[in-house]
């Protein structure tokens, strides 16, 4: 929903309706978590996980574990965003040490941010902002590049961020996963899409795998856009997409 008036506004890009969207995403997803064991959210914009992880941590009460599957790493601050769209910022509005940033903003007067280093893990990187690097190297926050997933497997790269973020295996988890993850060849209907990415099995696995905890709580799927492809392309990137989302929902296939 548009909020009239809201052009933009310093770097970033309609925060008010960004704002108000996420606001509103968060309490319902607070809703739903209070009375079901899991909550899937399709996208549409990678802004859309301030509110779905936002949403969890409220109903939960404390923060989720959260596995960021994505090319990007999204972790641009309303300081270092170069493009000014909020597809690349989310993970810093979830982020308590850019609180005082973040809550600056327009729009966003609101949010509590509720993660710390040690809640999330960035799988499948490879194309990341000079300032994101600084970022994620500052904070000692978990990611794994394309290259590690290539070198240690996606099984062992997995395995470690679980061991960092839940190794007494008892959090809640959300898995916040970006279709640009993939290999472009697997998923073309997307804005960003970066060559050399996940293999279809390798993104299902790591769906299935947290699926099997019993704690995967909250699913967004996002960035899946049929308007930049050709027929054959979006048909991939659907049949993509709907793999992903079976394979978080109990479908097995290397377990």
């Amino acid at each position: 929903e548009d909020v009239g008036g809201d052009g933009g506004r310093g770097r970033l890009k309609h925060p008010l309706t960004v704002g108000k969207s996420n606001r509103d995403l968060c309490e319902r997803v607070a809703r739903h978590l209070q009375d079901h064991d899991m909550m899937i959210t399709l996208g549409g914009d990678h802004s859309v996980a301030i509110g779905t992880v936002l949403g969890h941590c409220k109903a939960a009460g404390k923060p989720p574990a959260v596995i960021w599957v994505d090319a990007h790493a999204d972790i641009n601050t309303p300081r270092t965003t170069p493009s000014g769209n909020f597809h690349g910022t989310p993970v810093s509005f979830l982020l308590k040490e850019y609180e005082n940033e973040t809550r600056a903003v327009e729009g966003f007067d609101w949010i509590r941010p509720c993660l710390g280093a040690g809640d999330l893990a960035f799988i499948g990187l490879r194309d990341v902002d000079p300032p994101e690097k600084e970022i994620i190297e500052k904070l000692g926050l978990s990611a794994y590049y394309m290259e590690d997933v290539q070198e240690y497997g996606i099984d062992e790269v997995l395995r470690r961020c679980l061991e960092r973020l839940d190794p007494n295996n008892s959090r809640s988890l959300h898995l916040s996963f970006d279709i640009d993850g993939l290999d472009p060849t697997l998923a073309p209907a997307t804005g960003t899409p970066v060559t050399d990415g996940l293999s279809k099995s390798q993104g299902e696995y790591i769906c299935e795998s947290l699926f099997q905890t019993g704690r995967l709580r909250g699913v967004d799927l996002v960035e899946v856009n049929p308007s930049l492809s050709d027929r054959q392309g979006v048909k991939a990137t659907i049949s993509s997409a709907i793999a992903i989302l079976e394979h978080c929902v109990g479908r097995t296939s290397h377990l």
